[in-house]
């Protein structure tokens, strides 16, 4: 039951963070042509994963969003 539980949740995070990507694509964030989704994905969660304790106790959207806006389109 443990491993069904953990990978519901990680479904539902990897759902969450496609929405970010998608509702911010090409208007925060250069977009699809620039990463691979999985690729994207990677950056993220590294991201996420370097931060203290004391970051993630910040709304899931906005440190997703401070990631993703490390990659703008090049103009």
């Amino acid at each position: 039951m443990g491993c069904l539980v953990i990978n519901g949740d990680k479904l539902r995070a990897g759902v969450y963070l496609l929405g970010v990507e998608d509702a911010t694509e090409n208007k925060l964030w250069c977009g699809y042509d620039l990463f691979k989704t999985l690729t994207l994905n990677e950056l993220v969660y590294v991201s996420l994963k370097n931060k203290t304790n004391e970051e993630l106790n910040s709304r899931a959207a906005e440190l997703i969003i401070n990631k993703l806006i490390e990659y703008p389109c090049k103009i």
